[in-house]
């Protein structure tokens, strides 16, 4: 018998080869001299303000501030080149044509401006100091001080994606900014498996095919496969794949409505079989509940230890302290963890080393006035008044909890 690969079960793709994506840029620049027509500027990096041949790709350009960057009858609003200003800069338009402008008008721009003026006056050691990018915008990953590398939108929305900072080298969170329409990459489906640091799963599987991905871009880069054959895939991890392509959430819920199936077969309604919360890789998502208690876990389900009653202020949570201290023990880290509300949440103020300081939700340092101050001045922060929420039952009405799945 002729073994499996052998009876056509993966289709010949010419995608197994393909190149990365690349960000649109417009079409090439026909050159005449030592000038792209569009463009009305020396057009290359070549130290004689030379062509590459008898074209200049967008690539190539690099326009000083103030410099103009397309002609007016060219290009129309939104169809600006892309990449022809050099670093800092961007092709903005005015009434009388376009020019390479600082980038100074986007939210990350601006996040970094007050960060910078903050910095003058008071300490800052726990608050974000955001990266942006060619286009200002912000990227795609950042580091929070003293805590994890977490996935962002262009506009700065905390996005699905987080790691140990010590884990993040390949951290490009692609995937999750796909999830959140950002961009799209063809041959993925609009929702594809993450892997929990934002990236995409190396194995993607769409209706009946199955097929491997860069897991920073999304590439296809092998042949396509059945579903039936999904194992036998280079991608394939056993550690990380099930042959069923469900992720520990996605299998636990598929179980629960399987033994529900049974049940009603048989006449019966089971109650309190409370379904789990997935997330967009198909894991568990960092807030879980039954019928009478909200509870933080890991990815896999596993309990991390943090359960208050769910007709309580304390179940107003989203675990996020729970979950950063397990992304950052994950990564080795012991000491120095963030401190945690009973609910899973941070404590209004963090100490971590000489200094504390008042934070968000996210565990980020906020604007309080203080800045940071010494352990023995902490009475200074405006938030040190702050107790984390109370677990007492007696605070939370009953209805659109106890009630909320019957």
């Amino acid at each position: 018998m002729a073994p499996p690969l052998a009876l056509g079960v993966f289709l010949v793709a010419t995608l197994a080869a393909r190149a990365p994506p690349v960000a649109a840029t417009g079409e090439n620049f026909n050159c005449s001299g030592n000038v792209c027509d569009p463009v009305i500027t020396p057009c290359c990096d070549d130290p004689d303000n030379g062509c590459p041949g008898d074209e200049c790709s967008a690539s190539q350009l690099r326009v000083a501030a103030g410099d103009a960057c397309a002609t007016s009858n060219v290009y129309h609003i939104g169809q600006l080149p892309s990449q022809i200003c050099g670093p800092g800069l961007r092709c903005t338009r005015n009434n009388t044509g376009a020019y390479c402008a600082a980038i100074a008008d986007t939210e990350c721009a601006a996040a970094r401006q007050a960060f910078a003026e903050a910095e003058k006056t008071i300490l800052n050691p726990g608050q974000l100091d955001p990266a942006c990018d060619s286009e200002g915008a912000y990227r795609a990953a950042q580091a929070m001080p003293g805590l994890t590398t977490s996935c962002y939108s262009k506009t700065g929305e905390r996005l699905y994606g987080e790691s140990g900072t010590t884990q993040a080298g390949d951290m490009g969170c692609l995937c999750s900014r796909l999830h959140h329409g950002e961009l799209s990459v063809e041959g993925l489906q609009p929702r594809p498996h993450c892997l929990t640091n934002g990236n995409f799963d190396p194995l993607q599987c769409s209706n009946r095919t199955c097929f491997c991905v860069d897991k920073t871009n999304g590439t296809i880069l092998s042949v396509i496969a059945d579903r039936h054959f999904l194992d036998l895939l280079p991608c394939f991890n056993s550690s990380l794949h099930r042959s069923d392509y469900l992720k520990p959430c996605e299998l636990a819920a598929e179980r629960l409505a399987n033994e529900t199936a049974e049940w009603a077969a048989q006449g019966f309604t089971p109650l309190g079989l409370d379904p789990p919360h997935c997330d967009i890789g198909g894991y568990f998502d960092k807030v879980q509940e039954t019928r009478t208690e909200r509870y933080c876990v890991a990815p896999d389900g596993t309990d991390l230890g943090y359960r208050v009653p769910r007709r309580s202020d304390a179940a107003d949570t989203t675990c996020s302290c729970a979950r950063s201290s397990y992304h950052m023990q994950m990564a080795g880290q012991r000491t120095d963890l963030p401190q945690c509300c009973e609910n899973g949440a941070f404590r209004a103020y963090q100490c971590r080393g000489l200094y504390c300081y008042c934070v968000d939700e996210h565990g980020q340092q906020t604007d309080d006035p203080a800045g940071a101050v010494t352990q023995n001045s902490i009475s200074q922060l405006g938030c040190f008044n702050v107790t984390c929420p109370s677990i007492g039952e007696n605070a939370r009405p009953e209805q659109g909890y106890l009630l909320s799945y019957y």
